[in-house]
């Protein structure tokens, strides 16, 4: 089906909400833990909505229920005639560490890089692993995802990224004729390392510093005010936000207020 026309700002946070609404029911229904998480979050305490320049929904889980909605969303598809689940395991041209669910009434193009089939308006949902407790084994887990995740990152380019120096040549020749399946499947196994922890968090942002914290601080929940509605929130949210990102309540400089490179139109 072809694009009929872009959709604004506006549109593409109400197709967030959407989807995001739906999430929440699904998951209240299947017995689901997930919270909104990053900049989602922040919106949520700082501006009771969405931050004011962002454009996309961040949502998190444990792997065991990221896995359960996973697999429930990708059975029922054919039934599901409004959002559909891009995952790797199930998504051949699909590159991400982590799952979107995205509107089948909506087609959007990211600029810049290989397009993704069936790509629609979105929200993230990151899968959350055991953490080692052990800093040095933390520090061997962020050492080997590294080399992998970048791999990854250049391999989705479909022309040399200028951004890096032109050493990275080769480097982005070589990931592009291995293709992103292999370096995600690596990413994946290495995230699992961990079989029990007191700690949880998103293994592959090993660029975060301190993206994991608690478990138990980050599981125990309450429904916070997005918009016009309520989803839920980690009870621990301050200390995990200060965790992350420090002051969050501070707005950052103007030339930060970044948003994603992505044209989104409807069907």
């Amino acid at each position: 089906m072809s694009a009929t026309g872009l959709l604004s700002l506006s549109e593409i946070k109400e197709r967030e909400i959407q989807i995001l609404q739906y999430i929440h029911d699904l998951c209240e229904h299947l017995g689901l833990i997930y919270f909104m998480g990053y900049g989602t979050l922040i919106g949520a305490v700082r501006h009771h909505g969405f931050i004011p320049w962002d454009d996309d929904i961040d949502i998190c889980m444990p792997r065991k229920d990221y896995d359960i909605l996973i697999s429930y969303l990708y059975n029922q598809e054919k039934e599901n005639i409004d959002f559909a689940i891009l995952v790797h395991e199930y998504n051949k041209d699909y590159y991400y560490e982590f799952a979107k669910v995205v509107d089948k009434h909506s087609i959007v193009e990211e600029i810049g890089v290989d397009p993704i089939q069936g790509m629609g308006v979105w929200i993230d949902v990151f899968p959350l692993d055991f953490i080692p407790e052990n800093r040095l084994l933390r520090a061997i887990q962020r050492v080997c995802i590294a080399e992998s995740f970048f791999l990854r990152v250049l391999s989705v380019y479909p022309s040399f990224p200028q951004k890096y120096p032109y050493l990275v040549w080769p480097i982005w020749k070589y990931a592009r004729r291995v293709g992103h399946t292999r370096y995600l499947n690596r990413i994946k196994k290495i995230s699992l390392w961990t079989k029990t922890s007191r700690l949880i968090g998103f293994v592959p942002s090993f660029n975060i510093k301190h993206d994991y914290c608690d478990a138990e601080m980050l599981l125990n929940r309450k429904l916070l005010k997005f918009e016009d509605r309520e989803f839920y929130a980690p009870v621990g949210y301050d200390e995990y936000l200060r965790t992350i990102y420090g002051d969050y309540m501070t707005l950052p400089p103007e030339e930060k207020r970044v948003h994603h490179s992505f044209l989104a139109m409807r069907k």
